[in-house]
């Protein structure tokens, strides 16, 4: 996990400098989670970003990376997560659609990743949807499906409220999860900064048993190439199926 982070950071400091000359809209995002699974709580601090850039007739290239550092209060040890992701994406002013693939570690494990999204734009709204597959290798026989619709609606283009449906499936472990989230943004005006709050509720069937989980999330965010939320949302780097989907892992039992 150390050389994805390593190359993460690399591959950051090469496509900076590069916003000077091209159209590059992004973010970097610090964030604190904390969930109560069942009799166990998991505390979180991830941080990340990511950058999206035009090619050639509405052809975007995004790259993002994330580093989630959590914790079980039942272990003694602290965990990790990360993801390094690429998207190709074809993008209007009315839709965006694209693929993905990344990997990154979980669990002592590699985990890669492949999947599809997609987002449609309304004049104060913002729809996505997406389906994701990911599998770990180092010995352990890991995979999972992961699919998840979104909506922001825009009360301002700094202002929104967000709602989230996600449902995840490991078939060989005979588990499932049932995600149901709300949250809202606001940026500051004439500044680049914004802050956050998620509330997700899941419902885990281990087949012979259920438990519930309740995670809360804050996050500080600094944007770059965009004026607004609604700009982001609609023309930055918006795609995030990679690091939504690796988040669920973390709450794996």
């Amino acid at each position: 996990m150390k050389k994805t982070l390593l190359g993460a950071a690399a591959a950051f400091a090469i496509a900076a400098p590069v916003s000077a000359h091209a159209e590059v809209v992004g973010h970097f995002d610090l964030s604190y989670q904390a969930a109560d699974v069942d009799s166990s709580d998991v505390d979180a601090w991830t941080l990340g970003g990511a950058m999206i850039m035009p090619l050639h007739d509405g052809w975007n290239v995004q790259f993002d990376a994330n580093h989630e550092n959590y914790n079980w209060n039942t272990s003694d040890y602290d965990n990790a997560a990360t993801n390094v992701t690429l998207h190709g994406v074809y993008r209007t002013d009315s839709y965006g659609i694209g693929a993905y693939a990344g990997f990154g570690g979980i669990y002592s494990q590699t985990l890669y990743m492949i999947g599809g999204e997609g987002q449609y734009y309304l004049p104060n709204a913002t729809f996505g949807g997406a389906i994701s597959y990911g599998a770990t290798s180092d010995g352990y026989d890991y995979n999972a499906w992961d699919a998840r619709i979104s909506g922001a609606y825009f009360f301002t283009p700094d202002f929104d409220v967000t709602g989230t449906v996600s449902y995840t499936t490991w078939d060989d472990y005979d588990t499932s999860v049932t995600g149901f989230g709300i949250g809202a943004d606001y940026r500051f005006a004439n500044c680049p900064f914004s802050i956050g709050g998620n509330y997700l509720h899941e419902t885990w069937d281990y087949g012979s048993s259920d438990t519930d989980a309740d995670v809360f999330k804050i996050s500080l965010s600094y944007h770059f190439g965009a004026g607004s939320l609604q700009e982001q949302s609609q023309h930055g780097a918006s795609f995030d199926a990679a690091p939504r989907f690796i988040d669920v892992w973390t709450r794996w039992d």
